[in-house]
């Protein structure tokens, strides 16, 4: 081996031999290092959540005690009842005391171990201002709730003053909180009495009266025009005559124009009102009366989800009769928007006459809800 060769060797011997320290180096005294580095970090990080977890948890406990303080109590029982004698107060202090009303429980989301909701769904009579009175005592309220599903309508004849008479449905619903262990609620029977602010003679208060006074609801009265003295006419040139041709029919009304606005009862009778959105006139009908190629067979107040909008509930439908079958249109819907019903979309009275029985007279039904 010459000298070339032993020096090749040796390079060689000490590469593998620095390859063979590396890679001991690296099982015995890196790799572990390095994984001992990743977990350090990964406690790290995981101290800092739970640490922002406990500031959070102390604050959440914070506003869940003035929650509590603001609820009607943690017994759901107490707490309808407590919710029901609020809006009888509130509808009373607004004035809507002297027009049939109507509450009616409903309930929503529940989330295990943390709160239930509850509420009522009302259904009142009275003047714009008293409407406008009740939502802004409603907006002024101080305990736990919520108003949604607000629909103001506009009640056929009566007199003018005060923005005229409308019908007014809601939802109002507060949450029942459960109470976790180990954790005291202040002790609450019914929300706090309503601040000042909600005072109906104040400043803030009268910056609504606004609403009242645009009246959005007032039919459309066309100003009157001031006819000028013609000229005296002119009698036209004599012409041949002419044959008379067949007047062409009317165009079809379309349905669409025709919106349902009211779902009354009154004396026990229903009545479906319909306006006309392009002349602003009304109509009332009855059952028995035809509407939309139809015959009205009854007036549903059952609470449904709207088929447009599934997540709000409709409170009421007029059901009209197409030969066999029965078609709904909604509160606030147009004739155009009926949609036709399934034997299991029926109300209890009508089930029987879909499966090939007569079906009750509007008349005996209504005297079997009364």
């Amino acid at each position: 081996m010459n000298r070339r060769e032993k020096i090749l060797a040796a390079v060689t011997g000490l590469f593998v031999a620095g390859f063979l320290v590396y890679i001991i180096a690296d099982q015995l005294i890196l790799a572990p290092f390095d994984r001992r580095e990743a977990k350090a970090q990964s406690l790290r990080e995981q101290i800092s959540d739970l640490r922002e977890h406990n500031r959070a948890k102390s604050a959440y406990r914070q506003e869940l005690r003035k929650l509590a303080g603001t609820s009607f109590g943690t017994d759901e029982v107490r707490a309808a009842n407590n919710l029901v004698e609020r809006l009888k107060y509130l509808l009373n202090r607004s004035g809507l005391s002297e027009e049939p009303q109507s509450l009616s429980p409903v309930t929503g989301t529940k989330q295990g171990g943390t709160y239930k909701e509850i509420g009522q769904s009302g259904r009142a009579s009275g003047t714009l201002k008293n409407a406008v009175d009740f939502l802004y005592l409603v907006k002024h309220e101080p305990g736990l709730h919520r108003l949604e599903n607000v629909v103001i309508t506009p009640k056929q004849g009566g007199p003018r003053e005060e923005g005229g008479r409308v019908d007014l449905q809601f939802k109002y619903t507060t949450l029942v909180l459960e109470r976790p262990k180990g954790f005291r609620f202040p002790t609450t029977s019914s929300a706090p009495a309503p601040p000042r602010d909600a005072d109906l003679d104040s400043d803030k208060r009268r910056q609504y009266n606004v609403i009242v006074a645009r009246d959005l609801f007032r039919p459309y009265i066309k100003r009157p025009v001031i006819a000028s003295v013609p000229p005296p006419p002119v009698a036209p040139p004599r012409r041949a005559p002419v044959a008379r041709q067949a007047p062409l029919p009317p165009p079809p009304v379309p349905s669409g124009r025709f919106k349902v606005v009211d779902l009354s009862t009154w004396a026990d009778q229903q009545e479906v009102v319909v306006r006309d959105t392009r002349t602003g006139q009304t109509r009332t009908y009855k059952p028995g009366a035809p509407l939309a190629s139809g015959k009205i067979v009854m007036v549903d107040y059952r609470q449904l989800p709207r088929p447009d909008k599934p997540y709000l509930l409709s409170p009421s439908r007029v059901i009209i009769q197409i030969g066999p079958d029965y078609w709904a249109i909604e509160l606030g819907q147009s004739l155009a928007d009926k949609r036709r019903l399934t034997p299991e979309q029926l109300p209890d009275g009508l089930r029987a006459g879909a499966s090939g029985s007569p079906a009750p007279e509007a008349g005996e039904k209504d005297k079997k809800q009364t």
